[in-house]
């Protein structure tokens, strides 16, 4: 009887073991044409709210945030590994806006002036 109990327990801690690191095998999709984007070592650097893209700017008048003040803004940058650099593509704004009542919401904007979603 404790035998049993041995041998289940072992096959138990193979199979979750098992689970365990195919659940992190990531086996890529060669028959689509969707790519994969990964950001590394986002670099982010305090901004003056005049330096922001125009398109940021009219995102940012037509939008719901369009009576609060930026009170700082983010230019973020993504850089790649081996020899991959920043484009245009990988910049991101981070606004900090702030309403009279003190209250604080932060947006993120593309280059083109869309809403970055999280």
């Amino acid at each position: 009887m404790k035998f049993n109990r041995i041998i289940i327990g072992a096959a138990a801690l193979l199979f979750s073991a098992t689970v365990a690191t195919n659940a992190n095998t990531i086996e890529p999709n060669t028959n689509t044409t969707d790519a994969i984007v990964v950001k590394v070592d986002p670099k982010k650097t305090e901004i003056s709210a005049s330096e922001l893209p125009a398109t940021v700017k009219q995102a940012i008048v037509k939008g719901d945030f369009s009576k609060w003040s930026i009170a700082k803004a983010y230019k973020i940058t993504y850089e790649g590994e081996g020899e991959m650099t920043t484009t245009d593509n990988e910049v991101e704004y981070e606004i900090h806006f702030q309403n009279a009542e003190q209250e604080k919401e932060i947006e993120v904007y593309d280059k083109d002036g869309k809403v970055v979603e999280d």
